[in-house]
């Protein structure tokens, strides 16, 4: 939950796991919030837990965990040396720096600019400028404040609230729009390669796979 894995994946790593370990347990659920039923035949009782987690896109961190649950599975490695790799894995730093990620940022809007909106060189410049400033607002403006941390969610979750969308997307209009009145740049391309970012790639990606698994709850 916390790395951003799809929903139907996590029930069906917590069942196999649970397998393994012969654990006996009923697994629900919704968005950002798990309830998971552990249940004692012997006693016939059981133990209830709830869990809740903002989803955190993190495909490096992601891919660690599902090889450490693969090692579980598999009888690789023992629950208590998984425990402790699973705790200094989400005590872990991001694997890219703020900086990094604000380069990260301004390449992205660069790279989808000549070949999906055919900006020229001028163009390339100010879409580099822009997307930069969109992760630096997203990464330090947006952390300084527990109200403008629910909002600007995109880099953190994966995906940005509509509030989010509109304001940034009405920012990079306006310098779109005082820029291309000089007649040396497009409107167009300025705008569309600047927001890449906050389109829903990975939501949608997501959703699909819930439909897919007929997990609509989720979706």
């Amino acid at each position: 939950m916390m790395f951003g894995a799809p929903t139907h994946r996590i029930e069906s790593q917590i069942q196999a796991t649970a397998k393994t370990l012969d654990i006996h347990c009923s697994v629900i659920y919704l968005v950002n919030f798990m309830i998971i039923s552990f249940q004692d035949d012997e006693t016939h009782t059981s133990d209830l837990r709830f869990i809740k987690q903002g989803s955190a896109l993190d495909l490096n961190r992601l891919t660690q965990l599902a090889t450490i649950h693969y090692e579980v599975t598999h009888d690789l490695i023992g629950v208590q040396e998984a425990s402790v790799e699973i705790s200094n894995l989400m005590r872990a730093p991001p694997l890219y720096s703020r900086w990094r990620m604000v380069l990260i940022g301004g390449l992205a809007s660069v790279a989808i600019a000549p070949v999906s909106f055919h900006a020229s060189f001028i163009d390339l410049l100010v879409s580099y400028g822009l997307g930069s400033i969109l992760v630096i607002i997203q990464i330090w403006v947006a952390s300084k404040s527990d109200v403008l941390s629910s909002l600007f969610e995109i880099v953190r979750f994966g995906t940005g609230s509509r509030l989010t969308d509109q304001l940034i997307v009405t920012i990079v209009s306006f310098v779109s729009a005082a820029l291309s009145s000089t007649g040396l740049f497009c409107y167009s391309a300025i705008t569309s390669s600047s927001i890449v970012l906050v389109l829903p790639g990975w939501p949608t990606m997501i959703a699909a796979l819930e439909l897919q698994s007929r997990s609509l709850v989720c979706v």
